[in-house]
């Protein structure tokens, strides 16, 4: 029998104290064997440094790096410079893989002779031990073998999740792409690019990964660089939509995405107004530039998008309102117009 392929799982860790153990575990304990479980220690301040060792001596398959901190880009280049498997996969420090995760997406990889397999996960909001049967919700998605054409347009619709780490990669992906570095949301901007070097995506409905959503996560905080960092990524895939029109991507698809990103980044600067502090006048022209530039194509989208931004130019804070009668179906249209009604007559 052939030798199964090396599996190199990269698990960045800060400040994760509470969760890492029941993480690593999940790793270890895995029913494929063959695997080189790299985790990289990005500057922790709590236990989580000493976790890393303490399990690094029970595990002979366990590297640990230790690193200033760099961010979560960081971390996972880190990772893949100290690589060595032939399949690549990404844990986040405070998610799970189910026991037979790795077995079963290397299984489909090796069968269907595809470059990337991406399965469904369970969404879990506890800061307790995870459980499959106690999950808020469950994504799944089709099964089924695609182009990377077909899967990018799958990517872009929101049917496939841009996340890392419900995905296995082959190595040579990874030949000359990087997580950017000093970005939130690395994953939206990098996906795109993995999946148009894949020449097959390997689709599995079968939930495989226990996803913990936390209200102290770096994704679930809101502060300006987040909020800047959500624009930045959404005008990357923007530009990656428009280089890939009529290959791809048809012209009406460009237009529709071109509208949607348009009303996103306002939607983006007016909650980065709404946190109510000091904002930084260099983020603050980032937004005003990018809407601005956005604007000269106004003529080309839907008049209720057209409506939208006049409302924003008079008046944003009707905007959420405004967005919501807008967009929102009928019945719910309703009811949001005498919600917002009775809201100004109080005031």
């Amino acid at each position: 029998m052939d030798v199964l392929p090396l599996v190199s799982v990269i698990i960045p860790v800060y400040n994760v104290k509470p969760y890492l153990g029941e993480c690593i575990e999940s790793v270890i304990n895995q029913t494929y064997n063959n695997l080189e479980i790299i985790i990289i220690d990005d500057g922790s301040t709590d236990a989580s440094a000493l976790m890393c060792d303490d399990y690094k001596g029970k595990d002979t398959r366990i590297q640990v790096i230790h690193q200033s901190n760099k961010g979560l880009s960081g971390a996972r280049n880190t990772g893949l410079e100290q690589s060595h498997g032939d399949i690549i996969a990404f844990l986040d420090s405070d998610d799970d893989y189910l026991p037979n995760m790795i077995e079963t997406m290397v299984q489909i990889m090796l069968e269907s002779n595809a470059d990337i397999v991406v399965c469904g996960y369970y969404v879990c909001r506890t800061e307790n031990r995870m459980n499959q049967f106690e999950n808020e919700r469950c994504f799944l998605i089709p099964d089924g073998i695609k182009s990377n054409g077909s899967a990018l347009r799958l990517l872009f619709d929101g049917t496939i999740d841009v996340t890392t780490w419900n995905k296995v990669f082959s190595r040579h992906l990874f030949d000359n792409i990087r997580f950017p570095d000093g970005y939130v949301y690395e994953d939206q901007i990098i996906m795109p690019y993995l999946f148009e070097s894949a020449m097959k995506i390997a689709l599995l409905k079968q939930a495989l990964v226990l996803h913990r959503i936390r209200s102290a996560s770096i994704t679930n905080t809101t502060s300006e660089k987040n909020i800047h960092d959500m624009m930045y990524a959404r005008v990357q895939m923007d530009i990656f939509v428009e280089a890939h029109t009529p290959y791809v991507f048809n012209t009406n698809y460009q237009k529709y995405y071109q509208e949607k990103t348009f009303r996103c980044i306002i939607g983006y600067y007016l909650t980065l107004l709404s946190t109510n502090k000091m904002i930084e006048r260099c983020i603050v022209d980032d937004f005003e530039n990018e809407i601005d530039k956005r604007a000269n194509n106004i003529h080309l989208f839907s008049y209720k998008t057209r409506l939208y931004f006049q409302f924003f130019k008079m008046n944003p804070s009707l905007c959420s309102a405004v967005k919501r009668l807008l967009y929102a179906p009928v019945k719910k249209r309703v009811q949001s117009l005498g919600t917002t009604i009775s809201k100004h007559k109080k005031s």
